[in-house]
């Protein structure tokens, strides 16, 4: 899915999604080119930390998103339902599209929004 492209304020800014499916741990791709990470919104989701794969295409082959010391970026958000500060990939213009990986196996779809700004 494209971002939605909001406009204020001088700068380009909107949201894009990706659904983990019921029965599944990995998300669908969310296009996330030439804007900054700034945010996620997680969904009330079965109790699971979070990881994230990042690819240059769609089909391609998705790497384990990690920080400068090869660590996982892991986010343990528990249950969800909440609203993430994301500094974890900082300036996010190297990916194209971004996966989120669940720990547990969702039994409901849980659509992710990550919320962007050039």
């Amino acid at each position: 899915m494209a971002v939605t492209k909001l406009h204020g304020n001088g700068r380009e800014h909107g949201y894009t999604t990706c659904t983990i499916i019921s029965g599944a741990t990995e998300s669908t791709a969310a296009d996330i080119e030439g804007f900054c990470n700034v945010g996620l919104l997680i969904p009330t989701i079965e109790s699971a930390a979070l990881t994230f794969q990042v690819s240059n295409l769609v089909d391609g082959t998705y790497y384990t998103l990690v920080d400068g010391n090869r660590d996982t970026i892991t986010l343990a958000s528990g249950t969800g339902a909440v609203a993430i500060q994301s500094s974890f990939v900082g300036r996010n213009e190297a990916w194209r599209y971004a996966k989120v990986i669940a720990s547990t196996v969702q039994t409901s779809d849980r659509i992710i929004t990550f919320v962007v700004k050039a």
